[in-house]
């Protein structure tokens, strides 16, 4: 027993020390990340020195909008609105944890009301599928 416990234990070392060989992952260009930065940077010194947005600038053709990537069609789901609590289906805290469940998704999800009534949902289902195997069991053990 002892033997194939050492055995297993010596194959997770090897299997983790190949795993963090593996270096090419965490490269990092600090100069292409410098000029990033400094292209922004600019950007934020010419909007607060003339007053103007950056849709103002953007009408404008400004050169210092030709280096930056910027998306600016952002919609609310890019800012996490919208998001299930802890990436849970709203729909499953409410089934399984019923009324502390629901509450967890109301404060998670910032009240979020569509995400709250999903798991209200899931809360209903829960509560009247419990509602019916009672009642089954009942009439099952009543016989």
């Amino acid at each position: 027993m002892k033997n194939v416990f050492l055995f297993l234990m010596l194959s997770c070392l090897a299997a983790f020390t190949v795993q963090a060989g593996i270096a090419d992952l965490f490269e990092v260009d600090e100069q292409h990340i410098e000029a990033s930065f400094n292209d922004l940077n600019e950007l934020e010194t010419l909007v607060t020195a003339s007053g103007s947005t950056y849709a103002d600038l953007s009408q404008t053709n400004n050169p210092v909008l030709k280096n930056l990537n910027l998306n600016t069609n952002l919609t609310a789901n890019a800012f996490g609105a919208g998001e299930p609590a802890l990436g849970i289906p709203s729909f499953v805290w409410g089934f399984c944890l019923s009324l502390p469940g629901v509450v967890v998704v109301y404060f998670l999800t910032d009240q979020d009301m569509d995400e709250t009534k999903k798991a209200l949902i899931g809360f209903a289902v829960g509560v009247g599928l419990y509602v019916l195997w009672f009642v089954f069991w009942r009439l099952l053990t009543a016989v």
